[in-house]
């Protein structure tokens, strides 16, 4: 499926091994069953795992609520989106209305070209409710912790303030 849409106006880079986090704004109850999102791979065909963790915002301190993963094989020149369905979730969950935020890792297998489809809000005035926006890991990581800082992660640049399109189903 060619997801190529001009209103879908940012491609948000995932380096190797690096965690990124995005904020997600919840308005209702939702049971944590399957999470989507459009995945860009932009090389020959490999077999590739992503890992999302849910988490939750006490203070400065991200801490893990809940994960799922997925293994997606990309087609040769795999320079289109395919949503990515993520099905497989630790722990039956109910998220509550509220902030929380999505940690992706990929496990790129030496293939930086990963990139999610999302949007970008240029104006650090419209952020997101709370302290703490989004942003990356600087060291490299092959598994999702428990908790970590938001001191910890790199908070600057427009990938900080970039959000994914992320479609949660019961």
């Amino acid at each position: 499926m060619n997801l190529d849409d001009p209103g879908s106006n940012a491609f948000i880079s995932i380096n190797a091994g690096s965690l990124s986090f995005f904020p997600l704004q919840v308005y209702e109850s939702v049971s944590f069953n399957t999470l989507n999102m459009i995945v860009y791979h932009n090389a020959t065909q490999k077999t590739l795992s992503y890992y999302i963790g849910l988490y939750s915002l006490n203070g400065s301190t991200l801490s893990l609520a809940n994960t799922v993963s997925a293994t997606f094989t990309h087609p040769n020149n795999a320079n289109v989106g395919r949503y990515i369905s993520f099905s497989n979730t630790s722990a039956t969950q109910n998220i509550t209305p509220g902030t929380w935020w999505v940690g992706f890792l990929a496990s790129t297998a030496g293939s930086n070209n990963i990139s999610l489809r999302g949007a970008n809000n240029q104006n650090p005035s419209n952020a997101f409710p709370g302290a703490f926006y989004g942003g990356a890991m600087t060291a490299s990581t092959n598994a999702l912790p428990a908790s970590i800082a938001t001191s910890d992660l790199d908070i600057t640049g427009s990938d900080a303030i970039a959000v994914p399109f992320i479609c949660i189903s019961a």
